[in-house]
């Protein structure tokens, strides 16, 4: 018996952007680079991802920062942090759903 991926049986997952860097595009999407910026009165942020892009980021109001496991405000996240986000597209804008950010 043949399995079918998730992404291409019918009325499944697929239909959105495609994911990048392998991950599910139904599950949200992943980058993990170095902070940039961060305009926390804009619930905003920008980073550098592995391969040397600047991506921007809107924080939306459910959204977590987490640094250390512990969560906290968006205005806590340095330059240079070394973050993960988790992240969807609302038409073109990368939108953060979780910001992970280890240090030591």
């Amino acid at each position: 018996m043949k399995r079918i991926p998730k992404t291409l049986r019918p009325g499944g997952c697929g239909t959105g952007p495609p994911a990048r860097r392998g991950h599910h595009a139904c599950h949200g999407q992943r980058d993990h680079g170095n902070a940039h910026s961060i305009a926390p009165d804009d619930m905003a942020f920008s980073m550098n991802d592995d391969e040397g892009g600047e991506h921007n980021f809107r924080l939306v109001i459910t959204g977590k920062v987490l640094i250390n496991n512990k969560e906290r405000a968006l205005s806590d996240l340095q330059a240079g942090d070394q973050v993960t986000v988790r992240f969807d597209f609302e038409d073109k804008d990368m939108v953060a759903t979780l910001v992970r950010c280890v240090r030591d």
